[in-house]
């Protein structure tokens, strides 16, 4: 089953990866993601930012996410990622460092990069 990225879109994606972060915290039974409703807070600089990682079963054509990233004010990002597709982490991170090295500041100082991996188990 081939994993995919793509940007986050509110129209196509928003009930999906409400339904993603609460199947997490039903796996996990811990805060390591960020609650369903706390996207609907943040939806303009999630839309803007946020990306998802999805999982293709080629039997039923659907799609699965797998993994997120949300973010929380300039540069700071959250992963969201299924206990099973912690593999996919570091491919996260690398995504995170090239959309943050995009941007660039006015006085040409580096820009402080915060990934926020909130523990589970």
């Amino acid at each position: 089953m081939p994993i995919s990225s793509s940007k986050f879109n509110i129209k196509k994606d928003l009930r999906r990866a409400q339904e993603f972060l609460f199947n997490i915290f039903r796996i996990t039974n811990t805060g390591q993601s960020w609650f369903p409703d706390r996207i609907e807070n943040n939806l303009k600089e999630i839309e803007d930012a946020a990306w998802l990682w999805e999982d293709y079963n080629e039997i039923t054509q659907e799609k699965k996410i797998v993994a997120m990233t949300t973010v929380d004010g300039p540069h700071t990002y959250f992963l969201h990622v299924h206990p099973k597709y912690y593999d996919l982490e570091l491919e996260i991170v690398k995504n995170i460092e090239r959309q943050v090295s995009r941007d660039k500041r006015d006085d040409g100082t580096n820009i402080e990069l915060k990934i926020l991996i909130l523990e589970g188990f």
